[in-house]
């Protein structure tokens, strides 16, 4: 998918990630992505309540068009937040390949960034296999090769049990050969 065709809201949930966006902004400017700038929120529940809320107003946020991307010190507070709602699957990820599993195998469509671990080359690199990489895709968990017919049945099943998560629904643990 084009970069151009990305659209990402952007959370900060403390001081420690408000670094971090805005060394991001600019550069997402130069590719041309547009983003949604929320700002910085003073607290977890709070950053939290308005991932919701953007959630709850858009029925496309499970569209790869639309991805989020959420900050703080660690990353690990925010997306524990942002992982509480519905159809939010954010990912903490300090490497690129660790970004491009998160969205070949768990569609993962929030990025949760360390505005203290994350240094600024990495930042870039991140952003970057962010943007390119997609659900299905080969990554480095598939050795590079195109998902199998199993991984491929399990992904596609995946999009229908996530949803379910939490719901007393979903049961991930079926055979799939």
């Amino acid at each position: 998918m084009a970069l151009s065709t990305k659209h990402i809201k952007i959370l900060v949930a403390d001081i420690f990630g408000t670094p971090l966006k805005d060394a991001l902004l600019p550069h997402l400017r130069a590719l041309n992505i547009e983003f949604e700038d929320l700002g910085l929120f003073s607290s977890y529940d709070i950053a939290g309540a308005e991932v919701g809320r953007l959630v709850s107003l858009s029925a496309s946020y499970t569209s790869p068009q639309i991805i989020g991307l959420v900050a703080c010190g660690t990353s690990v507070g925010v997306s524990i937040f942002a992982n509480k709602l519905t159809n939010v699957y954010a990912a903490t990820c300090l490497h690129p390949w660790e970004v491009v599993n998160a969205r070949s195998i768990n569609n993962a469509n929030f990025l949760a960034l360390s505005g203290i671990f994350t240094s600024p080359k990495t930042r870039v690199e991140i952003i970057h296999a962010w943007l390119n990489a997609e659900f299905k895709a080969p990554c480095l968990a598939s050795g590079h090769k195109p998902c199998q017919k199993r991984w491929k049945k399990l992904l596609d099943r995946s999009l229908i049990d996530m949803p379910k998560i939490g719901k007393g629904g979903a049961c991930l643990a079926k055979k799939i050969v």
